[in-house]
């Protein structure tokens, strides 16, 4: 192997930055994405149900708190769950049957409630989530959005709460809880 001098190196180094295009910082104006190439056909059903479902969850994000749980302070509720979980959780957002349907016959024909399930998990295992009630899959969007439920813990370690500062507390706590409990 032969030796490169350091000021060749260096050198090396310098023209090779000149010559390889900048890269964008955060705060630097990009182009403009380029155009989608055009979508796979996709039945209307299915897009009428995600931008339903997209617009029920981004009504729910923006709603106060305060609305559901008249204790906490005034804050968006995506917000509110950010930090109430934290930012080293990954966190999803989706509408569901608040777990009422059991996939038995006797499902048939009822009207199940409709939540938006906010959930955050951990690399470590933990998981923590909140389902709003806003109404049912019949009767659409209606009434005043309340908690369903709430539950955060690891494995089958899980708490249940009835109010989303008992929720905040706990799933601010539970992991360094559960490491200092290790500790001792």
């Amino acid at each position: 192997m032969i030796p490169i001098p350091r000021f060749g190196t260096l050198a090396a180094i310098a023209l090779l930055a000149l010559a390889l295009p900048r890269c964008a910082r955060a705060d630097d104006e990009l182009p403009p994405p380029p155009a989608p190439a055009a979508p796979a056909p996709v039945s209307t059903a299915a897009v009428d149900t995600l931008s339903e479902d997209q617009r029920i969850i981004n009504a729910i994000q923006h709603i106060s708190v305060r609305e559901i749980d008249s204790t906490q302070t005034e804050m968006r509720l995506d917000r509110w769950f950010w930090s109430a979980v934290g930012a080293d959780a990954w966190v999803s957002w989706e509408v569901n049957d608040c777990g009422e349907q059991t996939g038995s016959p006797a499902d048939s024909g009822r009207d199940f409630p409709m939540c938006v399930e906010a959930k955050a998990h951990w690399d470590d295992g933990r998981e923590a989530f909140i389902w709003i009630v806003v109404g049912s899959f019949q009767g659409g969007v209606r009434g005043t959005p309340m908690l369903a439920y709430a539950s955060a813990g690891r494995g089958d370690k899980v708490r249940n709460f009835h109010s989303l500062a008992q929720f905040a507390k706990y799933a601010q706590t539970e992991g360094k809880l559960e490491e200092s409990v290790k500790k001792q």
